[in-house]
């Protein structure tokens, strides 16, 4: 969280949004809880949980109807933005060759 500040107080924003979308959708995944085959497939009960076990988790609960959909699309929108900005950047510092 100190990070998140110290992030807002330099005036940086991520493209379209993004924080307020991924709050958004990281409320709607506490908000509930899993099937235990979806907790299985995806290792949710480990301490290293990750935006990738977080997002499938979410699609297989909107996939099985036992909750209110997520609504993806403005998400995806400020991803896809934010995905545009740091390409250029990752050849740009270095992280990797051209």
């Amino acid at each position: 969280m100190q990070a998140q500040q110290q992030y807002s107080r330099q005036g940086i924003t991520a493209p379209g949004g993004l924080t307020t979308k991924d709050k958004t959708i990281w409320g709607n995944y506490f908000e509930h809880t899993n099937e235990y085959s979806v907790r299985e497939q995806f290792k949710l009960n480990r301490p290293d949980v990750g935006w990738y076990q977080i997002r499938n988790a979410l699609k297989a609960r909107d996939a099985n109807g036992s909750t209110t959909p997520v609504k993806w699309v403005k998400f995806e929108t400020a991803y896809e933005a934010l995905g545009d900005e740091l390409r250029p950047q990752v050849y740009h510092f270095g992280f990797l060759k051209a």
